[in-house]
């Protein structure tokens, strides 16, 4: 290097443009700029991404609620129509791989979706009725080349629900965030480079005033904690009056020949508590700790509930089923009550939603009492 040349610098390495990034670059003028802004894809979002926890549990219930109504489908459509019983279809693995598959895809779709679009949800419903539309040709092919009615009926009423209740559980469990605030240093004594403050937690203590609680957060709503426990106490009826109706000792079936309404209604007000265990879980991550705890032991009492009743199918495991429904019954009843039960938290000195800090004057005055 000569001496007095300027020391060479590197220059920094060129990011390659993303997805978004191309679609930001697309003219608003042409075909493809008008079908975009009629598709609601474009810059503008004023939302964040979904967290991956919540994206990662989403897709575990959309999965386990998917097989599960895809299972009780098929068993009341078997018990509804006998004539379908050796339909080919009904056979779990076959459609279990294409319910597995058809959920992942949705579940990879809604953070591409929520990334792209400024309405995600909007563009999301509308992807998955076209999706669902598209998923009904192959029913209708196989109904053409001679399959029976019935079981394609079933085959059709299956794809809905899956499509319900992927759509449910993603937009619910995994919604988009708000987007953070802009940094603004004007008077906030806050250093450059270091961002927008965190939202600090309800409840907690900033600059002398207690953060108000949030009035929209629904893991904070008696009513959920209620539904839940309401949730459960008809668990517990439905299995009470199934013992009545259906009989204990019979072959193992999915589906009892007598008392069958009974029986799906149970089925089927235990995976409604099942997805709300699963969302109150979620739910409650920012609440207080006996929440926590709560929303946790009454989802290991669902899990319980529902091991058992898988159980109840067969005959020799029948007995220990029905004693493993009971006792998980009571702890998510117990948990769920938890927090109804729980004392009122002790509101702060002074105003109500503030804390009153320390006077000099007042210090003064007891001074000169003293």
């Amino acid at each position: 290097m000569a001496d007095g040349a300027p020391p060479s610098r590197l220059s920094p390495p060129t990011r390659s443009p993303s997805l978004a990034d191309l679609i930001d670059r697309v003219p608003r003028e042409g075909r493809v700029g008008r079908l975009l802004a009629v598709s609601r894809v474009g810059p503008g979002a004023s939302h964040a991404q979904p967290a991956r926890g919540r994206l990662v549990l989403a897709t575990a219930a959309a999965l386990a609620c998917s097989l599960v109504a895809d299972a009780v489908l098929v068993a009341a459509g078997k018990s509804l129509f006998p004539s379908t019983r050796g339909f080919s279809h009904f056979r779990f693995f076959d459609y279990a791989t294409l319910t597995v598959i058809g959920v992942l895809v949705a579940c990879v779709a809604w953070p591409l979706v929520t990334r792209l679009s400024y309405a995600p949800r909007w563009l999301f419903v509308r992807l998955a009725v076209l999706v669902t539309i598209g998923a009904l040709l192959p029913d209708a092919w196989i109904l053409a080349r001679g399959e029976p009615p019935k079981g394609v009926a079933v085959l059709v009423t299956m794809h809905l629900a899956i499509a319900v209740v992927t759509y449910n559980a993603l937009v619910r469990l995994a919604p988009v965030r708000p987007a953070p605030a802009e940094e603004d240093d004007g008077g906030s004594g806050r250093p450059e480079g270091l961002g927008a403050p965190r939202e600090a937690l309800p409840g907690s203590v900033v600059d002398g005033s207690v953060t108000p609680a949030s009035k929209g957060g629904a893991a904070e709503r008696r009513a959920a904690w209620v539904l839940l426990d309401c949730l459960v106490g008809l668990e517990l009826l439905l299995g009470m009056a199934a013992l009545a109706l259906v009989p204990f000792g019979r072959a193992s079936a999915w589906i009892p020949s007598r008392g069958t309404v009974t029986y799906l209604a149970h089925s089927v007000a235990g995976v409604a508590l099942a997805v709300g265990s699963i969302w109150l879980v979620a739910a409650t991550r920012g609440s207080s700790r006996i929440r926590r705890i709560a929303a946790l032991f009454g989802f290991a009492g669902v899990v319980l509930a529902g091991l058992g009743g898988l159980l109840t199918v067969w005959h020799g495991a029948r007995l220990a089923g029905a004693g493993l429904m009971l006792l998980g019954g009571s702890l998510a009843g117990c948990a769920y009550l938890t927090p109804l039960v729980e004392g009122p938290r002790p509101a702060p000195a002074g105003e109500a939603g503030s804390v009153a800090p320390p006077s000099g004057d007042g210090c003064d005055q007891e001074a000169a009492q003293h």
